[in-house]
């Protein structure tokens, strides 16, 4: 959750929050620039509205997320547990060393268990990214895990790396 600290000459005045917070009155931060007259206004999270103070516009912040396999086996892996409702936008996918490893990101339930696909099986291959936006399943209930199902490996596969990018709507 994004921090901004504003001194108003006599205390320091944090202000927290991923969607905005609503405009801390009164804080004279002088007669140009921040708090000013005219003010600046943030166009996604936190930003500076006049000199009423802070006002934050609705943002959507995207956030990423990497995990490394080593020496990867077809089983599931769940890889982390969603503390918020999310929604996946990008993965990617990239295969080191060995031929390729085929599989998919899964969302699982809250004790990792009991998976569904968030898109249809993919083929990494060695030393190739492979990068997706297509998904079937792309909404993550809160606390729920996301992680990566491995449908089967060819090669001497040493690693995978799996990156998906995520919203918190």
């Amino acid at each position: 959750m994004p921090v901004l600290k504003i001194y108003d000459g006599t205390n320091w005045q944090m202000i927290r929050g991923s969607q905005g917070t609503p405009g801390v009155t009164g804080m004279a931060l002088g007669s140009t620039g921040i708090g000013g007259p005219t003010g600046v206004q943030g166009q996604t999270g936190l930003g500076i509205q006049g000199v009423t103070g802070l006002q934050g516009t609705t943002g959507i912040f995207s956030n990423s997320r990497s995990f490394v396999l080593n020496n990867p086996t077809a089983a599931d892996n769940p890889l982390w547990r969603s503390p918020a409702a999310a929604t996946i936008t990008n993965a990617h996918f990239l295969c080191v060393d060995g031929t390729n490893i085929i599989g998919s990101l899964w969302e699982y339930n809250s004790n990792g268990a009991a998976g569904t696909t968030v898109h249809a099986d993919a083929t990494a291959l060695a030393g190739v990214n492979l990068d997706t936006t297509t998904f079937t399943n792309a909404g993550i209930a809160a606390a729920n895990y996301v992680g990566w199902k491995t449908l089967s490996v060819s090669g001497s596969v040493t690693r995978a790396v799996i990156t998906f990018e995520y919203t918190n709507p």
